[in-house]
């Protein structure tokens, strides 16, 4: 099995650590659960709380240690996986990978989509007319996928659903404001979405780039995502950044290489690489982008 743990802060502002143990048959048992707040969390004093989880369990029943890329925790898993030599030291791929968003989404280009696709959710999920308006319209053109769909910026695969379902509902966000002149009032909704020269095309190619990063965030939460996966996902992800068409966009292009590659260097990916290679699944098959 291996150990995985993460820390946050709740609303009254206590620091608190969650302890959660994978076992080899897919299962995740939340272990324990502390509040570490009146302590300050060095890597030597989380390696602590780490060694208690391994001793409670057993040291010789663990294979790695997850967490993700806090200087603090990094050091709590070099200072375990140096003491125990057969606990492999994994970096949570799926955090980079959001990190990886995080960094794409703060370029200008991505960051006028968003905000612009935020003002129209915004607006009609919270206006009662407009939201009936097209909720008829949907179902009037029998448009399958639901309403507009929330942007929660700590979870970046929404960046993807909110921007796809704008491109799904593109003839029906144009049909409802023009047949309801006197309801749509909200100028700043009506420029972006009647007026904004491009911005339907810039959000489907935002889409585009986002989508491959939340199909492997998505992948690498499942219960039969392994080492291997981790390795593969990255690899398509770079790939797909690759593929992007660089002449429409050409300086978030650069942004997102650069954003990338720098990632990607934060990594030591011995372990993940020789998973690819010795995994039944991909032994012998060659990496294939399409």
């Amino acid at each position: 099995m291996h150990a995985a743990l993460d820390g946050w802060t709740d609303p009254t502002g206590k620091s608190l650590w969650n302890f959660i143990l994978h076992t080899s048959d897919g299962k995740d048992i939340l272990w324990r659960i502390q509040d570490l707040s009146n302590q300050s969390h060095t890597g030597e004093y989380l390696a602590e709380k780490i060694e208690e989880i391994l001793n409670d369990i057993g040291i010789q029943r663990f294979a790695a240690i997850v967490t993700d890329a806090g200087s603090n925790i990094n050091l709590a898993r070099q200072i375990i996986t140096q003491k125990f030599p057969h606990i492999l030291n994994i970096r949570c791929i799926a955090h980079c990978l959001n990190l990886i968003t995080k960094d794409f989404v703060k370029h200008a280009f991505a960051t006028r989509i968003l905000n612009w696709s935020n003002v129209v959710t915004a607006y009609f999920k919270k206006s009662h007319l407009p939201h009936k308006f097209l909720e008829d319209k949907i179902k009037e053109k029998n448009i399958k996928g639901g309403g507009l769909k929330t942007y929660i910026h700590t979870r970046w695969t929404t960046a993807y659903e909110m921007l796809q379902s704008i491109c799904r509902l593109e003839t029906c966000l144009k049909e409802v404001i023009n047949e309801n002149p006197n309801v749509i009032t909200n100028e700043n909704v009506k420029n972006i979405i009647m007026r904004k020269r491009g911005y339907f095309q810039d959000v489907q190619d935002l889409a585009a780039i986002i989508k491959p990063i939340r199909d492997s965030i998505i992948q690498l939460e499942g219960q039969e995502a392994n080492l291997a996966d981790c390795f593969f996902s990255l690899a398509q992800l770079g790939a797909a950044i690759k593929n992007m068409p660089e002449l429409d966009h050409k300086m978030f292009y650069r942004h997102c290489v650069e954003s990338f590659n720098n990632r990607f260097n934060e990594f030591d990916f011995d372990e993940h690489l020789l998973a690819y290679y010795l995994h039944p699944e991909y032994q012998g098959k060659p990496i294939l982008f399409y």
